[in-house]
């Protein structure tokens, strides 16, 4: 097929629209009992310090950082900063913990509906084709979920996604043949990798994507393009780590030190209690059993069907899991995911049609494997583990689909192109039907 030279604005734009619509949607009907941490802390801000102004003698407050008799948020800055300080400097309109999120999730979604549509117009994929790898990016990666619980959890998780995809989008730019200014693209992604890892920061590992981009752009016998180059990938990121090292000293004197170590739990000043002893709480025994959960469990059929009673309900978890739900398994619910598979076995026959963006994928599968590694070994289980990866899985697995596309040909085509609108179907109706409850919260035992 030739390369279509004409961008398909037109569904490009309906399908964020709709995407935008179902977020609000579920942000309205999710859990109420939030905290607002994030306002607490720009209220910090605003006065000129970085303690929340919280009375240890009036009540505990679970998952924060007790430290000289002074609480702080473990959970990154950045929120705060962009866009929660900059709304409230500009319009004096102070965004909940429910609004950040959704605004995340939104502009984050809508970064890689537009990154993965590039990409396959790159590839001369069908417009009609669009929609099985776009709407399973949308709502097949538990972010229905997340947009319910709209608390300083979700805030930092769904920041990390945003600007993660924000990163991902202008990286992609500034690794295509195609593109004018790469520089300031390299540098826009660099910067947006810095700000993920101020959200979270075991995103950190970021970092290898800006690198392997660095790597496969060096030029022999040009010193001088190499150094510029690197200095361009990696100042923005490094800026950012050392403002969140300049932001833990101030804290607690160290700059390594982000609050885990000091975290307490419970809501009651008199029982309060270490949680955690600085140590991460990270094995690789967990691995197995956490994988099975996250890829392989499938959901309760009764959860599925719209006669259920039950029928969208999210479950709670007793101690020491999370209260926000299941996490369910994303190949066996989502199966469009499955794709990435396919693209992790035919890594090098896809070349032919990324060209120069070729390292820019190899980076992003890496960061996908890495961050994946990192929520199976973690100790606990929740549903909000599953955005930290699952949408770059997705995002794999979209490549994976329209390389399985470009290699194929005559009733295989046809094989492909029935298969995953099939699987993308699926996964959309899961991943919505799986946080639907009707028009208020709505939990069980």
């Amino acid at each position: 097929m030739m390369r279509s030279n004409r961008f398909p604005f037109v569904l490009v734009f309906a399908i964020m629209i709709v995407t935008i619509a179902a977020y609000g949607y579920y942000g309205k009907i999710g859990n109420n009992n939030v905290h607002d941490r994030y306002s607490e802390l720009g209220q910090a801000f605003l006065s000129g310090h970085t303690y929340l102004d919280i009375n240890p003698a009036t009540g505990g407050v679970g998952d924060t950082s007790l430290y000289q008799g002074k609480y702080y948020l473990y959970f990154g800055p950045v929120p705060t900063l962009l866009p929660w300080m900059l709304v409230q400097w500009l319009t004096g309109v102070k965004l909940g913990e429910r609004q950040l999120v959704f605004f995340f999730s939104a502009l984050g979604t809508c970064c890689l509906i537009w990154l993965l549509a590039t990409i396959a117009q790159n590839a001369s994929i069908p417009q009609w084709v669009l929609p099985f790898i776009l709407l399973p990016v949308c709502f097949g990666t538990w972010l229905p979920i997340v947009l319910r619980y709209g608390k300083f959890y979700q805030v930092s998780i769904s920041g990390a996604y945003c600007f993660m995809a924000i990163g991902l989008l202008c990286l992609w730019y500034g690794s295509s043949d195609f593109t004018k200014h790469p520089t300031w693209w390299k540098i826009g992604a660099s910067l947006g990798f810095g700000l993920v890892v101020g959200c979270r920061l075991f995103y950190a590992m970021d970092i290898v994507v800006l690198f392997i981009i660095w790597l496969f752009g060096l030029r022999k016998y040009n010193l001088q393009r190499n150094l510029w180059e690197g200095l361009t990938l990696a100042m923005p990121w490094t800026l950012c780590i050392a403002g969140l090292a300049c932001y833990n000293y101030e804290r607690f004197g160290s700059i390594f030190e982000t609050g885990y170590a000091y975290s307490v739990d419970g809501p009651d000043s008199y029982h309060l209690h270490y949680i955690h002893s600085g140590v991460l709480e990270w094995r690789l025994a967990n691995i197995p059993a956490h994988f099975y959960t996250y890829f392989l469990t499938p959901l309760p059929l009764s959860k599925l069907l719209p006669w259920n009673s039950d029928f969208g309900v999210v479950t709670l978890l007793k101690y020491p899991y999370d209260q926000e739900g299941y996490a369910y398994g994303l190949w066996h619910n989502s199966p469009f995911s499955l794709w990435s598979l396919w693209f992790l076995l035919n890594l090098r026959t896809c070349r032919t049609w990324l060209g120069s963006a070729y390292g820019f994928v190899i980076g992003a599968v890496i960061a996908t494997l890495g961050l994946t590694l990192f929520v199976l070994g973690y100790q606990y289980i929740a549903a909000r583990y599953m955005v930290d990866f699952s949408p770059w899985v997705m995002f794999v697995a979209v490549l994976g689909y329209i390389q399985a596309l470009q290699t194929s040909s005559g009733r295989y085509r046809w094989a492909v192109l029935m298969s995953g609108g099939f699987m993308a179907l699926w996964s959309v109706y899961v991943g919505l039907a799986n946080a639907y409850c009707g028009y208020s919260p709505c939990i069980g035992p």
